[in-house]
């Protein structure tokens, strides 16, 4: 055991000192024991029926917790154990009216009130009460295990730092009804109209114009791509946009790529023209359709009125064509078809008539 000077317990030079002490009287032959409080390795000494054991000696003592003597105690021994924990405390502070300087860290499991804080390093606090302005100077931050809806005046002036970043320190920050931010990185923050909840965020415009939110292809570029809700006097109704759920692009508007992803729609799909990807340099096993006379024939072309809208149409049944042409019809929940397909095996039917007609004539 370390030197204690002649004492037992608390010394002199010790602020403050917890002694755990612990008796066994085994029944049978016992050679290693458990000491439940725990101790510090060279901070236990060790009695057997009244006799001081030497550590290391008479016993090891090495892993804190449990101590095996040189000669194994018999039956009805006294064996006890007396450990020292000595912890230096200084200054201790729970309330200060002046002001407070930490070199590290403030960590509380209970509340961290503070009228006016400035802080150079990290507070981290289950409950906190801040009711004057918290300055960040942009070497740490300040984190609080709520919602963070009772903090009033959070930022009047504010550098860069960890988790918030600006083009300059030199203005003033404003932010009101701020429920929860985890971070923020721009270089320009304007925040007007803006509407945030657990799941939803609104953007209201307050000039009379549609609101909208710009995307910048780089910092310093003036190009930028736009989703801009339509003119009041355009709306019928709200319009609500599904994104995919499925991994990939959608591509709207003028690109060098090509858009791999399915457009799904029970509705209309107009447009000036419709082109089909059909370059020979994509396509392989390439053969003229035989016998398209006899496939059309085994066609059946219907009229219709759809469920949905009532309107009534022209084309195929998927199911029918699927037992003629199976690789025009996809094999999804409702089928579709691929009526650009059947045009391949069209012409072939009309140029095998003509063919027809034309025996025919020279007869």
């Amino acid at each position: 055991m370390a030197d204690r000077s002649g004492y037992i317990g608390r010394a002199p030079g010790d602020s403050s000192v917890i002694v755990a002490r612990q008796t066994n009287q085994p029944t049978s032959t016992t050679g290693t024991f458990v000491f439940n409080s725990g101790y510090d390795v060279g901070y236990l000494d060790v009695y057997v029926n009244g006799s001081k054991l030497v550590n290391a000696l008479d016993y090891t003592a090495t892993d804190t917790q449990n101590v095996t003597l040189t000669t194994a105690a018999e039956g009805g021994d006294v064996i006890e154990f007396v450990a020292y924990k000595a912890f230096n405390l200084t200054n201790v502070i729970t309330q200060t009216s002046g002001d407070l300087a930490v070199d590290g860290s403030i960590t509380a499991d209970g509340n961290v009130t503070a009228i006016n804080g400035n802080f150079s390093g990290d507070v981290t606090a289950t409950n906190g009460t801040f009711s004057g302005t918290i300055i960040q100077n942009g070497v740490g931050v300040v984190t609080v295990s709520s919602d963070g809806s009772t903090l009033t005046g959070i930022v009047t002036t504010l550098t860069a730092g960890e988790n918030i970043s600006l083009s300059g320190s030199t203005g003033s920050v404003t932010i009101t009804g701020l429920a929860k931010t985890d971070n923020i990185n721009a270089e320009t923050l304007v925040v007007t109209g803006l509407t945030t909840t657990t799941n939803e965020i609104e953007i209201r415009s307050t000039d009379g114009t549609p609101a909208r939110v710009d995307y910048y292809c780089e910092v310093n570029n003036a190009h930028y791509a736009r989703i801009q809700a339509p003119p009041h006097s355009e709306f019928s109704g709200n319009v609500t946009s599904i994104l995919p759920t499925k991994s990939g692009d959608i591509i709207v508007g003028d690109t060098n790529g090509a858009i791999t992803q399915h457009i799904n729609t029970t509705g209309i799909v107009t447009a000036t023209t419709f082109n089909s990807t059909s370059d020979i340099k994509l396509k392989n096993n390439v053969t003229t359709v035989d016998n398209a006379l006899e496939v059309v024939n085994q066609l059946r072309g219907v009229r219709f009125d759809w469920k949905e809208s009532g309107v009534g149409d022209y084309g195929v049944i998927a199911q029918e064509l699927e037992e003629v042409l199976p690789e025009l019809v996809s094999q999804g929940d409702p089928k579709t078809v691929n009526y650009n397909g059947i045009i391949g095996v069209l012409i072939e039917s009309i140029k095998e008539l003509s063919e027809r007609v034309k025996s025919l004539e020279d007869k």
